[in-house]
């Protein structure tokens, strides 16, 4: 079962509040290259997503990204490709 409980952020997604798993391979390693972020999450939270979306992470320092990509995995699961704006 997917949880996001315990590592999720709150990021906005075209407007709306929603706890994902992200990753961005930058803020792991520096040297990784062609390699896009992600934002993780059940699909019942996002069953809207669709590229092009703009999302929002951070409250302070905010940082936009756009969908470039929405991968259902078949068990409840999305994952959204991001490109850094």
């Amino acid at each position: 079962m997917f949880d996001v409980d315990e590592f999720a952020e709150t990021v906005t997604l075209d407007g709306n509040s929603v706890d994902v798993l992200f990753f961005d391979p930058w803020e792991e390693d520096q040297e990784v290259s062609g390699v896009l972020p992600t934002a993780t999450a059940p699909t019942e939270k996002i069953p809207d997503a669709a590229i092009g979306q703009a999302l929002v992470r951070g409250t302070v320092t905010k940082v936009n990204y756009t969908v470039v990509d929405v991968q259902p995995t078949g068990d409840g699961v999305t994952t959204l490709v991001l490109r850094r704006d």
